[in-house]
């Protein structure tokens, strides 16, 4: 999956503003760290925040695992879940955490 992680920056007066996103959780992390040691920052909260929610892992006929699909909403993975389940045996779906989960 690319991009999992979005940064989030929060002014005193409550202006929100994306800053990034990020294939791992470490890289926003390092990125919030970064920008709260500039003395430019002028940002007073900032937020790491996953993008998908839900994710959809189908298998081939063989066990492994043959693609995995990500969704933001539990409404979109359920309509998707139902189209795929025709054309693949097995698919599994996994809650993966929220936005604004920290």
């Amino acid at each position: 999956m690319r991009n999992p992680y979005q940064l989030t920056g929060y002014t005193a007066n409550g202006k929100k503003t994306l800053l990034g996103t990020f294939d791992k959780h470490g890289q926003a992390v390092a990125e919030m760290r970064e920008r709260k040691a500039d003395p430019r920052n002028v940002y007073s909260e900032f937020r790491i925040s996953k993008v998908y929610q839900w994710q959809i892992i189908a298998y081939k006929p063989s066990g492994a695992i043959d693609i995995v699909y990500s969704y933001a909403s539990k409404a979109q993975a359920d309509r998707a879940f139902e189209k795929l389940k025709l054309d693949f045996g097995k698919l599994e779906m996994q809650f993966i955490g929220g936005v604004n989960d920290d």
